[in-house]
This record gives structure tokens, sequence and C-alpha cells, in this order.
């Protein structure tokens, strides 16, 4: 909401506007009450915009019901987390506890045994199952409530829709968890328009995890790990908004976090070592591994404790000299440093045109026998970074900044090679990653760009067909597009079948796929621009190899796609077992609300 202007003596601020040239000399000595002025007019374009920001005033009913309902779904998480207060009298405010059709909300019996560790038991509902119908709401509610200790529990609602007769259904995602167990399931919930009343509830998808005897696959060692050094847990163990109280505005530290890591075994003694980018004016941290598993900060000692705000970096051995050399990108140029073999570095080229860069990649492009460099930048300057992106269009932009092909000439020296390539072909889409793959099997390596607002890229190396290094653009043929919010991507062979697979990480977000569609929702936009918009909110992508080049979208039928807000994603064999899992890092903007999945 704007703020008025603070009381100010009005010849102060006219001898302001005079000087500004919007005001006459004459009227410096005027009395002009213009805090009054201006909070008149704020309140008049508060007024206008809270507005237009009202549902119920656009002609939106049935987003104004996804905020009844939302507020319903609060009120009953709120009864869940305390079984005290779950009475039949409380419930009822919610639930219409004479009509209500309700199947069981823990199907315990009817569950299939989909994974088993030492630790871990996974069991989900059977897609073909139909759960009974309860005759009683609230016992349904009291055994959820009470299976869980101090659970923790969040509702995502993500469609809604008015249907016939004063009703409304609205989908969402339901978490309940605690130190045991978790349960995730997707409720269908039919509501009373006019009491906005449950009045019916269908599960739609549950999966039960439950914690065995052994624990869990992973258990936090950062304590352990960051050792009694007070310095390196004081400043690791601060975020964001901490260091932004504390560092003037003016250095530029943005408030999103775009920081990366890297990580090898930079001095030679066969443990792997930590390279962690910062926002601006803190310094960049080396973590040394220890014998014990502890680790040491030596940027400083090692010449790398970076102020630039610091967002992409990697470690590879950039001249062939066996040891692991450190490539960083900064908001005016990438930075390429040089490794002694003892974990020292030196400065050996600051590449002023790829300044901006979020995140970079390595391979051999043209089978040199030397390590390149692909830099993807964000933004056109890099000052946009201080704002958020204006994609044109929103759902296909192509007016970001430029990535960076950049050859390695040898002696860690790097040229750009994009335009001569054919790089710059589809070069202004917002890129935050992109990941080397030999997509087709011949010989030569081809580049995956995951994009913002709008088409990823696939860039097919034409070496082995020419032999010449250059690229064509052809994403649209492997039938991996992927219109979406594209954050990250990762190669994997995620069924077995001795192909490698794609996996994006994208953007869910439970408003875009409940607004995107309603009937309300771009009226007039051609069916296949609206199908692209509504794309983007679906959440991260798998595309399974077919063998000839080209990948079928098993997104759907996978699991894989609720990775939520997610950034980072990667293919490993967590437990051991043979397979490729997934982990993804996801996440946005730290806040104070703690019921958002």
């Amino acid at each position: 909401m704007p703020v008025p202007f603070p009381e100010r003596p009005a010849t102060y601020m006219a001898a302001v506007l005079w000087l500004a040239g919007l005001a006459s000399p004459e009227s410096a000595g005027a009395e002009i009450d213009l805090g009054r002025i201006e909070t008149e007019e704020s309140r008049a374009a508060t007024a206008r915009h809270e507005e237009k920001l009202d549902p119920a005033k656009d002609g939106w009913n049935s987003e104004a019901f996804s905020v009844l309902a939302q507020e319903q779904l609060g009120n009953l998480k709120a009864l869940l987390s305390d079984p005290d207060q779950l009475t039949r009298a409380a419930l009822s405010d919610i639930v219409d506890l004479d009509r209500v059709s309700i199947q069981s909300l823990r199907p315990e019996t009817q569950l299939a045994e989909v994974y088993r560790s030492s630790s871990l038991l996974v069991r989900r509902l059977r897609p073909s199952e139909t759960l009974a119908l309860k005759e009683d709401a609230l016992p349904e509610f009291k055994k959820l409530a009470g299976a869980f200790e101090s659970p923790q529990i969040k509702f995502k609602l993500f469609q809604v829709a008015l249907l016939p007769d004063g009703k409304a259904e609205t989908h969402q995602f339901f978490a309940i968890s605690d130190h045991a167990h978790e349960e995730n399931s997707t409720w269908r919930i039919t509501w009373n328009l006019a009491d906005a009343k449950i009045e019916e509830v269908r599960i739609e998808a549950f999966e039960e995890v439950t914690r065995l005897a052994g624990g869990t696959l992973f258990n936090d060692a950062t304590g352990s790990i960051l050792g009694d050094d007070p310095t390196l847990r004081d400043h690791l163990g601060h975020g964001i908004n901490y260091w932004q109280g504390r560092i003037e505005k003016i250095l530029s530290m943005h408030y999103f976090g775009h920081n990366g890591i890297a990580v090898g075994d930079v001095n030679g003694d066969g443990l792997d070592d930590l390279y962690a980018c910062q926002a601006a004016a803190v310094p960049n941290k080396l973590l040394i591994q220890q014998s014990d598993g502890t680790v040491i900060d030596h940027a400083a000692a090692s010449g790398v404790d970076l102020l630039n705000a610091s967002r992409g970096a990697i470690l590879a051995d950039l001249d062939n000299d066996g040891d692991q050399d450190l490539a960083i990108t900064t908001p005016y140029s990438t930075l390429v440093f040089a490794n002694d073999g003892r974990g020292k570095f030196a400065l050996t080229q600051q590449i002023d045109l790829a300044g901006g860069g979020y995140s970079l990649t390595a391979a051999d492009y043209d089978n040199d026998a030397d390590l390149d460099l692909y830099v993807c930048v964000y933004y056109q300057k890099p000052g946009d970074a201080r704002a958020l992106a204006y994609p044109i269009p929103y759902h296909d932009a192509n007016n970001g900044g430029q990535n960076i092909l950049l050859r390695n000439d040898g002696a860690l020296s790097f040229s750009d090679a994009s335009e001569e390539t054919g790089m710059l072909s589809e070069n202004q889409r917002f890129s935050f990653a992109a990941s080397w793959e030999d997509v087709d099997g011949d010989g030569d390596q081809d580049l995956y760009v995951a994009n913002d607002y709008g088409r990823n890229n696939l860039y097919r190396n034409l070496l082995a067909q020419s032999g010449t290094a250059t690229f064509v653009s052809d994403a649209a043929t492997a039938g991996i597009e992927d219109t979406s919010f594209g954050m990250s991507v990762c190669w994997g062979d995620a069924d077995g079948d001795g192909k490698i697979d794609l996996y994006t990480g994208n953007m869910f977000s439970g408003a875009g796929n409940r607004i995107a569609f309603q009937d309300r929702f771009q009226q007039h936009a051609p069916g296949e621009i609206k199908a692209k918009l509504q794309r983007t909110a679906r959440g991260n992508s798998l595309f399974l190899n077919n063998g000839d080049a080209t990948f079928r979208d098993a997104t759907m039928t996978s699991g894989a796609r609720q990775g939520r807000w997610a950034w980072g994603s990667i293919f490993a064999d967590v437990n051991n077992d043979g397979f490729e899992d997934l982990v993804v890092g996801n996440g946005f903007v730290t806040g104070k609300r703690e019921d958002d999945l």
C-alpha cells in the first residue's frame, strides 16, 4: 500500500520541486500542502488497485470462492493440529456433518507396497482402488489427527470449479507428517457455495512413508561437518534476510539467493571439497574436507574469497594438468582461476564479455581434448537483476540475456565461439541452467538449456556429421521443448533401459494451476497460447528416451512432477540399489508462512 508523504515544511518541498524543474521559482515560497495532495491521490490509487485485485468484483466467482475454501482449509488444519479441539461442534463449522459423504482419509488396508529398505517403507493407493464411503465424518478426521504426534500439516489448493446446483469443487494436495511417518494425498472436495462447507471428500491419490527402525536415508550432519569453527558456523548459519539487514543496499545483494556450489578435490588428497558462492559483499567459502569428515574454510588462504556477487561455479581440470581449476560467474564477468595442484588459485582470465552469468557447465564440444565452458546469462544487463524480469511474451519470452559458448584455446584462455558455432539461435531466453549430453549417440556433446518463461533449447552438435562443431536448435523435433519456468536440467537412466533420459526442474504453482484452468482465464486467447500458459505452472518434467534421439513425456505417470518450486535437480542412486533416484532442491523466498507447500 502506498505510504503518504510525511509532513514536511511546504516551502522546502516547493524548493525541491523547483530544483527538479517541476515548479516555478515563485512557488518556492508558496504554502503547498503536498502531503495532503499525495495522500488523497495515493488513497484513490490504492482503492482502484484493491478493487482490481478483488476477484468477486471482476467476475471471477470461482476464484473468489477459492479464497473462502482456503480459509476453511486453514480452519480444518487448526483442528487437525489440536485433536482436543476436534469436536463435532467445531467441525460442523467446516463440514456439513448431516449430509457429508467422505472416503477413508487413511486407507491403510488398500495400500500396495512400492518401496522398502532397512529405513523406509513406502506404500501407495492403487489407481484402480475404490475406497468405501464412511457414514460419519468425525471419526475419520479424528483417526487422521490421532495418528500423528505434533504433526506438521499443509494444504495446497490447485484447482477450483463452480458446479451446477450451488456447488463448488476443489482439488488440493494434503500433507501430514511427524517424526515417524508422513502421508501425502490429493483430496477432491465438493462444497456448498451458500455456506462454504464441505459436502464430499474423495481421495484421488495417497502415499504413506513410514520410517523404520533404521531411521532415514539422510541425517542432518551440518553441525558435525562444520566442526568447532565459530566463524564458519556463524557465517553459514544465516540466510539472505540476515545479511540484507547488515549490508548496504547499493551493493545489490539479491534477495532470491541465486548462489551455487561446486564440488571437487582441490588439493589432491582424494577427498571432495566444496566451493560455495555467496551474495554480494559476503566472502565466498572454500570448504576443505578433513580426514574426519569436518571442513575448514581455506577460501582466503587459497585466494578465492571473492566479495563479488558470485552465482555459478565449476571445479574442473581446464588446463589438462591433473588438478581442479575454478571458474566463477559474477554480474560483470566470468573469472577463471588456475589451481597449483595444492589448492592455491591464481586468476588467469577475467572474461568481461561473459558477464551476468547465472550458471556454467563444461564439456569438450569440439573434441579437441580440452574442456570448454557454456555460460547461462539470465538478464540482458547486470543491473536488471535488481528487479524481476519483464518477459515478452510471458509464455515464450526471447528478451533475456545472451548465453555464451567459451572455447578453450589452451593455457586457461577462453574466447567467444557463440556466433561461429550457431549458438546465437533462440539465445535470449532467460536461461537458468544447461547440461551437456550426447543425446543422439553420435560421439559429440549436445547441449540442453533450461529457460524461464517459455521453451527450453536443445542444441544438437553436428561435429560428427560435418567435421565442424556447429549447433542447430532442435528441441521441438526431439519432443523436449518443455514450455515452463525451467530452472534446472539433469540426465540419467530413469527407467533402466540403458538409454539416457531427461529431467527438468520447473515451477509448480498452486495459484497458477488453479487460475489458468478457470473459464475466465484468457478467454480470447487462441487455444495453443492458452495451453502453453497452463503448462507453465505444471511442475517438473520427465522425458524418457525413445532411442532415436526423440523423447516422450512421462511426467504425469511417473510421479516425478511435484517438485514444488524447484530449482536444482540431479539423478543419483541415493540408496545404492542400482536405480537412479531424483533429488530436487526446492523453495522460494523464505518468509514467515509455514503453511504453504
